[in-house]
């Protein structure tokens, strides 16, 4: 009798980077060269039968000091095929599931399967990876097959992980010291039609969050929601692989005042409409080397893409209260980067990337929400890295 087919399947990896920062806090606070950049995951899986099934990944990071370091459960949830043949199948997740957010929110978690050391920076930007990454709820999947490619339709919701003061540094600060969470539920939709040489899709997703200051903080209490809606395109000939994708946001805040300006200086309800994308081609060499060049770009606000006007608020609210300090530069509100990279796969195991990016402007720096052109005093900065990862 033939043996069966073992019900378990396991891969995992390990990878170790460098990573240099010039005259920005991108990665490290010192903005020094650093070596911490290091990861290591494994994943698993486990069918049950033939409609039920059990996926999870652990995973270690050390990225820089804006991300907690530390083993994290990436994802973890069950899959239940609910129909399937030849033109339809729908299938329910539960539990910690991966995010589906653009053309790379399912991708963000490994080496190998992300197009670069970093991803497009201005979409997935690496303050909000956690974010980004997983979130804890259901997911409802339908995929067609059609006589041109495959249709694919997902519906999800549940709660993002903010991973402790990670999501809350990042955005609002240092100065911020609190209970960073979920306010309520978080909705998203993902839609991708794949013929093998295009990929395009659209995904969308509400999520909004709730501040509780402690009594020792600068920031007071309150809400921030952000509505994000991305378009995405990628075409495939020969050997090219050309990507682009679009993000809108909307950001609105209440309250999360700073309580060391006098009461009624800033408005209680902030708006902000943050626009990004990416433009990219990867050119395959051979089937070990490959090459990446992309330009990617962010903007606070999409009616003040060059930042003026806001600066010109942070300039004035300085002036207000004697506080020079809070005075920001119009480029710490829009980031532009240029990057050119490249890799080999030696073996099926092995994978050795080096990355160069040219980058104007901060607004892609810590914090999200409170730059601060003291920290980040140039307006050109660059990041290089090095990268070595191995999958077993």
């Amino acid at each position: 009798m033939a043996d069966e087919p073992s019900r378990w399947h396991w891969n995992g990896f390990i990878s170790q980077g460098y990573v240099y920062a010039k005259d920005n806090n991108f990665f490290v606070d010192d903005q020094d060269p650093s070596w911490a950049s290091a990861a290591a995951g494994f994943s698993a899986s486990y069918n049950v039968n033939s409609a039920t099934r059990f996926n999870g990944q652990v995973i270690y990071r050390h990225s820089g000091d804006h991300q907690e370091e530390g083993v994290r459960l990436d994802y973890g949830f069950v899959d239940r095929f609910i129909q399937a043949s030849d033109q339809l199948n729908t299938s329910a997740k539960f539990g910690r599931i991966k995010s589906q957010l653009g053309i790379y929110g399912d991708s963000l978690s490994a080496p190998f399967t992300r197009p670069g050391i970093f991803s497009p920076q201005s979409s997935y930007s690496e303050l909000f990876r956690n974010f980004l990454v997983s979130y804890d709820g259901v997911e409802l999947l339908n995929s067609v097959r059609l006589a041109q490619g495959e249709l694919s339709i997902a519906l999800w919701g549940g709660f993002p992980v903010t991973n402790g003061d990670e999501v809350l540094n990042n955005s609002l600060g240092e100065s911020a010291v609190g209970d960073f969470d979920d306010h309520g539920y978080t909705s998203a939709l993902h839609i991708k039609y794949d013929t093998g040489s295009w990929l395009v899709g659209a995904s969308y997703v509400d999520a909004p969050f709730q501040f509780d200051a402690d009594a020792d903080s600068i920031v007071d209490s309150g809400f921030l929601s952000i509505d994000d809606l991305r378009l995405f395109a990628q075409y495939n000939f020969e050997h090219w692989e050309l990507t682009a994708e679009y993000m809108e946001q909307v950001v609105e805040t209440e309250g999360l005042a700073n309580r060391l300006l006098p009461a009624g200086l800033m408005p209680d309800e902030q708006r902000w409409e943050p626009r990004a994308y990416f433009l990219q081609a990867r050119h395959f060499v051979s089937p070990s080397v490959t090459l990446l060049f992309r330009y990617d770009a962010f903007f606070a606000d999409h009616s003040d893409s060059d930042g003026e006007d806001a600066a010109a608020r942070t300039q004035l609210l300085a002036a207000a209260v004697s506080q020079p300090q809070l005075a920001q530069r119009p480029d710490m509100f829009y980031a532009k980067f240029w990057t050119l990279g490249a890799s080999w796969e030696p073996d099926s195991n092995w994978l050795l990337r080096i990355e160069y990016s040219d980058v104007e402007g901060s607004g892609r720096s810590p914090a999200q929400f409170a730059p601060n052109s003291q920290v980040n005093d140039e307006k050109d900065w660059s990041v290089f890295s090095f990268q070595a990862a191995y999958r077993f």
